[in-house]
């Protein structure tokens, strides 16, 4: 049986009341009281019994808010979160009252671009369907937007959703670009689309499948001269026109330490930027990647790296050497001839070395290359071994070869792991001096994370904070965060000193 009810007013403040040491704002006009840090779901699943145990911990801890998407890991997000919700309430650790669901949708990927591939054969596809890149589509029609629906509130096991957003609408912009679709043109029939997809987020509201609607969108920050940019003002206006008591009470937006153009970026009508609007108009905001900023083309995640030992990049190369050494021995161990496609595949797996060469030293930090080694050259390794102890009767000289390149390779990774993690660390490590020297309010005793965060929530027009807390470490780190109370002083005099500041840092 799905969870009853819903947040309200009543239960919310209680919980408030309840986690008093945490900080706590009211979610726009709907009056719901919700932590200023939230739970972000995205790639939430990825390793069940970790993530879940962070949820666990957040949610007990007061955490009281939690985003997700009907594509996050394919849906596994959605149902872990279910599943964590439904344990608590049988447990009665927590009360559906209490805490605010949200979900999003609008993109056709994975299991269900499947399905949309069969509806298409049986020539009933969802209307308004794009394609947006191979293996992806985007759809804010009423029809799919009542099966994604649907699909949530059963993976979430609710009976009720806090909160439905649509899923970076600009998407439809995107593609009309690709297309060389007249901008003017696009933009009528983007909010054509919008309005229908209004429509029925209000219908859903009375039908008490969802409480409140909004969008995320990663261009509400854009110039508003930007092709894809997405106008908070366009938004209120099409709500508005369908019902004066409308239910559009939310957006997500990015924003973090180098990319503040959420509260800089003047591109409203009355000269304000999103912030700015959502503010005087009492819709929250609810910000999006602040522990992921891009900088001078780059990817920077602002995140504490513990130091390491530094390795020096002779010492890499010395081994990078030995792996290829290895690699050109494979082309001496005897194969059966017949296995020839099977041989080939395995030289270009056992080729790190001769790529490594080229581009060891030019990831983007620590994180970037933890994640390729982790997603992408393990799997890879374990596959080769897999598929040549496929061979029958390995003779001694290809199992010794094998036993020498994993070792050889094992430490090159580590290497490189500890060169980027050495590098990653003195970089946050300026970044942090140069917060503290900028902002009286930030203390060195802080993580780097808790200063993004801190910044954040520290900004006029900021609702709450959606952080990634895959692991319970994290989410220790932003409880001890929220202790702390914000008093919105993070004016746009501040926020351009530090931006300028940040931008001036030299990092390797």
């Amino acid at each position: 049986m799905p969870i009853t009810g819903h947040a309200t007013i009543q239960g919310t403040t209680e919980h408030q009341e309840t986690f008093n040491q945490l900080s706590f704002s009211s979610l726009g006009s709907t009056q719901l009281k919700v932590t200023e840090v939230g739970f972000g779901g995205y790639r939430f699943g990825t390793a069940s019994t970790e993530h879940k145990a962070a949820l666990t911990k957040a949610l007990l801890s007061g955490i009281n808010l939690i985003d997700t998407s009907s594509i996050y890991t394919n849906g596994v997000s959605e149902t872990l979160i279910g599943e964590v919700l439904s344990g608590l309430s049988h447990q009665d650790a927590i009360k559906r009252s209490e805490i605010v669901v949200m979900s999003k949708a609008g993109f056709v990927q994975g299991h269900e671009w499947e399905k949309s591939q069969d509806q298409k054969k049986q020539g009933t596809p969802y209307p308004d369907l794009i394609e947006i890149e191979k293996e992806r589509e985007y759809c804010i029609h009423p029809r799919f937007l009542e099966a994604q629906l649907q699909l949530s509130l059963h993976r979430l096991n609710l009976e009720t959703l806090d909160v439905y957003l649509l899923h970076n609408p600009e998407c439809y912009l995107t593609y009309c670009m690709q297309h060389h679709i007249e901008l003017s043109k696009a933009r009528q029939e983007y909010e054509h689309r919008l309005y229908k997809a209004f429509e029925w987020l209000e219908q859903k509201v009375a039908e008490g499948k969802i409480q409140y609607y909004g969008v995320s969108s990663n261009t509400f920050s854009c110039s508003a001269n930007y092709p894809t940019f997405t106008s908070l003002l366009s938004l209120y206006k099409i709500a508005d026109s369908i019902d004066s008591q409308h239910h559009f009470r939310m957006i997500q937006c990015p924003m973090n330490l180098y990319e503040p153009q959420a509260l800089l970026q003047i591109n409203q009508a009355g000269k304000q930027s999103v912030l700015e609007f959502a503010d005087e108009h009492k819709i929250a905001v609810l910000i999006t990647q602040p522990l992921h900023a891009f900088h001078k083309q780059k990817f920077l995640r602002l995140v504490e790296v513990s130091p390491c030992q530094k390795v020096e990049p002779n010492t890499i190369e010395e081994q990078i050497n030995t792996l290829i050494r290895y690699e050109r021995m494979f082309n001496d161990l005897e194969f059966d001839k017949a296995e020839s496609d099977k041989i080939q595949r395995l030289k270009r797996v056992f080729s790190i070395g001769q790529r490594f060469q080229k581009f060891w030293a030019k990831f983007d930090g620590y994180e970037e290359f933890k994640e390729i080694l982790l997603y992408l050259i393990t799997p890879e390794i374990e596959a080769g071994v897999s598929l040549l102890f496929s061979f029958p009767d390995l003779s001694t000289p290809q199992k010794d070869w094998v036993h020498h390149y994993l070792k050889t390779v094992n430490q090159l990774m580590k290497s490189v792991l500890d060169y980027h993690k050495a590098r990653t660390h003195v970089n946050r490590n300026k970044i942090k001096e140069c917060l503290v020297s900028s902002c009286q309010d930030l203390k060195s005793s802080l993580t780097l994370s808790q200063m993004a965060i801190r910044a954040l929530r520290q900004t006029p027009g900021v609702t709450a904070v959606l952080v990634g807390m895959r692991q319970p470490h994290y989410v220790e780190d932003m409880l001890q965060d929220l202790a702390q109370r914000s008093q919105k002083t993070w004016t746009k005099t501040i926020w351009k000193t530090l931006l300028n500041n940040l931008n001036c840092l030299s990092l390797t």
